[in-house]
This record gives C-alpha cells, sequence and structure tokens, in this order.
C-alpha cells in the first residue's frame, strides 16, 4: 500500500503533482509530477510501481514508508 497526498491538477490538466508522506526522520516531502494514467492507476489499486513505472526503487520507497533514501540508509 502506498500513499499519493496532495493532489492538484495542473493549469493546463495535462499532469497532477502529488506528494509523499513526511520522512519520520527529516519531515522533508518528496513531490512529483505524474500523468492522467499514473492517477487513474492509482485509483484503481494498481501496484506502486506499475503505477510509478518511471521512478526509481528509492523514490517508490518515499511513498511506500515515507522514509528518504537519506534518512533510511
Amino acid at each position: 500500500m502506498f500513499t499519493l497526498s496532495n493532489i492538484t491538477k495542473s493549469a493546463d490538466q495535462t499532469y497532477y503533482s502529488v506528494s509523499s508522506l513526511a520522512c519520520p526522520s527529516c519531515k522533508g516531502v518528496l513531490v512529483l509530477d505524474i500523468t492522467p494514467a499514473q492517477l487513474f492507476a492509482y485509483n484503481q489499486g494498481m501496484m506502486i510501481q506499475d503505477v510509478l513505472f518511471d521512478q526509481d526503487a528509492d523514490v517508490r520507497e518515499r511513498f511506500m514508508s515515507g522514509w528518504c533514501e537519506s534518512c533510511w540508509m
């Protein structure tokens, strides 16, 4: 299970900005732009590797656990 927070549509409606939960250690938040198709997949309950397929594993981990790469290490 993973969470996309603060979902905001762009002015031209071509993408959505989403943010991660705050890191439990440093309280940092990661913001990404995703496509409408990715948001649809998220709302359909798809797995994170299918929704954020274009992101590295450490970014996907951020949206699953909240931990950022530097605090996790």
